[in-house]
């Protein structure tokens, strides 16, 4: 009786062999490097789906996330009176020192960090010297909130956490149109106000220097508004 080996096919184009080993072989280096490829681009074609997923998410992530900040940050609104965006369109000269901070020189306003930090007041020109009240009900001290400042009667704390209050020999004044304005917190900003925050034991003359810093910006920055000025 002669018995007679049953050949192996190959389950891809169907070719017979001898032997399972050749089979394999014979996959390996004809259909393998195909099998490879198809399996790198479909690799490649999952991580570009993973990556635009992904782009999407935090597009609506940081999307939120501004809603977000707009909501709490402005959460007190409500409380203080401040109207809608647009409902108001002022501007002030506005200047503030602090004795021993700064080598006592006027706090710069015109940095980046204090630029267009609000939609309802905000510095403009990026000069740190004039302010754009953009809404009604808008206070000096809603206007320092929106700097990661605040302002009381008896103390005043800057973006940095340090903090300054009246001790008996260094004391917080706001002048307002070059009187001094008492609970300044709450004074709502006009349209044209000359406002200076200081603090320290300073003497007159340098109290009137200080007034005598405050621009007169304001005048020309509310004047292009209602179209004087070109």
């Amino acid at each position: 009786m002669i018995f007679v080996a049953e050949k192996v096919s190959c389950k891809a184009c169907g070719r017979k062999f001898e032997s399972s080993e050749a089979m394999r072989q014979h996959y390996k280096d004809i259909h393998g490097k195909k099998e490879e490829i198809h399996e790198v681009h479909t690799k490649k074609k999952i991580n570009f789906r993973t990556i635009g997923l992904y782009a999407v998410i935090i597009l609506i992530v940081s999307g939120l996330g501004l809603v977000a900040y707009d909501l709490v940050f402005h959460a007190g609104i409500i409380s203080e009176n401040v109207g809608i965006v647009g409902s108001d369109r002022a501007y002030q000269d506005f200047k503030m020192y602090i004795q021993g901070f700064n080598n006592n020189l006027p706090i710069d306003f015109s940095q980046s960090k204090y630029q267009q930090r609000s939609k309802f007041v905000y510095f403009i020109n990026s000069d740190g010297d004039v302010v754009h009240k953009h809404a009604t009900g808008v206070t000096l001290g809603f206007f320092f909130k929106t700097l990661g400042m605040s302002i009381t009667k008896d103390c005043i704390t800057l973006d940095t956490s340090q903090k300054f209050c009246n001790d008996g020999t260094k004391v917080l004044t706001v002048y307002v149109n070059n009187k001094t304005s008492d609970n300044f917190e709450k004074y709502e900003l006009h349209d044209l106000d000359k406002i200076l925050v200081t603090y320290g034991n300073w003497s007159d003359q340098e109290i009137t220097a200080q007034l005598g810093s405050i621009t007169n910006k304001a005048a020309e920055a509310s004047a292009k508004e209602a179209g004087v000025l070109k």
